[in-house]
């Protein structure tokens, strides 16, 4: 008898692994997806979370980071945490 894991957990590691595969191609491909618009969608995020000196944000599903990166552009003094579900994502940011 062997063991095969729980769909949910095959459908994870199919997540990684295709995030994994994109991982230099992600923020090319959604810049040419969005037309641009992905840049002013996230400034537009960190303008209305307005983070002040010192406060922390939590970006989830970091992805390459882009988001955590315009925070402390608008904020330097901010502090980031960023995580995302496929380290290639985050290795490549």
């Amino acid at each position: 008898m062997s063991f095969s894991p729980p769909p949910e957990e095959e459908r994870a590691r199919a997540v990684q692994r295709m995030f994994s595969r994109i991982a230099a191609r992600y923020d090319l491909m959604n810049r040419l997806m969005t037309g641009g618009m992905d840049r002013s969608w996230r400034r537009e995020v960190i303008r209305r979370a307005a983070p002040l000196p010192g406060e922390r944000l939590l970006d989830l599903g970091a992805g390459t980071g882009d988001l955590a990166r315009e925070a402390l552009r608008q904020q330097p003094r901010c502090r980031v945490v960023a995580a995302d579900f496929t380290l290639a994502m985050m290795l490549t940011g």
